[in-house]
């Protein structure tokens, strides 16, 4: 429903002064003075914001309701407002109008110029060059986890193999796919340290690379925790380029439409000074050296 309110008060506002020539009779839904409301307005109204099924006959009673109050109210307003106001007003949805304009023909334009197509080379370099920007806020891993039966005979071999994961990760892999031990290489990714800070209580300080961490169970019936760190960065640390590749291709597309906006101003402007489609008081003109 706040859907609904939010489209029928914005198209009450862009609607409010519509006026139909030789319009069917049998298509009018509502009408005050020379404003027409159609069945085909309608019928858009609905298909642009989707409503459908046993509240769309409440949705469509509520809009013509506030359509004929708006109507109203604006020939209330058109009886009761002095020529300033009118004037004031006129200026507003002169100019109202010409943002709509002007913004869908620019949002046509980037469309039509914007190349979407960023290649790694384009993005590695961007980051190289804006990388003091990017700094971390909490420490970050790569790291290797599994969780062994301390009764298991394969405990120790496990654990001997997890002192150096990385050389020793498929051996691993085979052994707890075998025997059903919980294995998590994390794809090789870099991920929060936080919630392995607080279950093996290791701090910042004592991160190491190659370093192979224990959470021993109290008791043999139960299972260890093993996390190997392949490798962690800390707070203040750049952060790693895969970790912002998708944010770096937003910054990018984001400049290119920049660029293509002021392109199109520069352009539109000098292409009406060299055709003479325009006057400015020469006072009012920016010169080169003031840009």
């Amino acid at each position: 429903m706040k859907k609904f309110i939010i489209a029928v008060s914005s198209l009450i506002i862009i609607l409010a002064g519509c006026k139909h020539n030789n319009v069917n009779e049998k298509d009018i839904v509502a009408k005050v003075n020379d404003a027409v409301l159609t069945k085909s307005e309608i019928k858009e109204l609905m298909e642009e914001n989707n409503f459908k099924g046993k509240d769309s006959l409440y949705v469509i009673k509520a809009y013509v309701r506030n359509w004929v109050v708006n109507q109203l109210l604006k020939q209330e307003a058109e009886n009761n407002l002095n020529d300033l106001d009118r004037a004031r007003i006129e200026k507003l949805v002169n100019e109202y109008k010409t943002d709509l304009f002007v913004n869908k023909y620019k949002q046509l334009y980037i469309k039509q110029k914007l190349d979407t197509a960023i290649s790694d080379t384009e993005l590695v370099s961007f980051y190289h060059s804006y990388n003091f920007d990017y700094r971390l806020k909490q420490p970050i891993i790569k790291a290797v986890e599994v969780k062994v039966p301390k009764r298991s005979y394969k405990y120790y071999e496990i654990r001997k193999l997890m002192k150096d994961a990385d050389k020793n990760f498929d051996e691993i892999k085979k052994i707890c796919s075998e025997h059903k031990y919980y294995l998590s290489d994390f794809g090789e990714r870099w991920i929060n340290f936080e919630p392995f800070k607080e279950n093996y209580k290791i701090e910042n300080k004592n991160l190491q690379k190659g370093k192979l961490f224990i959470k021993s169970a109290p008791a043999d019936t139960l299972v260890d925790e093993m996390l190997y760190v392949s490798d962690f960065m800390l707070p203040g640390d750049t952060i790693p380029y895969e970790l912002v590749k998708d944010n770096l291709k937003k910054i990018i597309l984001h400049k290119r439409k920049v660029s293509l906006f002021y392109q199109l101003v520069n352009n539109t402007y000098q292409d009406a000074l060299s055709n003479k489609n325009f006057y400015i008081d020469k006072t009012y003109v920016i010169k080169e050296n003031e840009e």
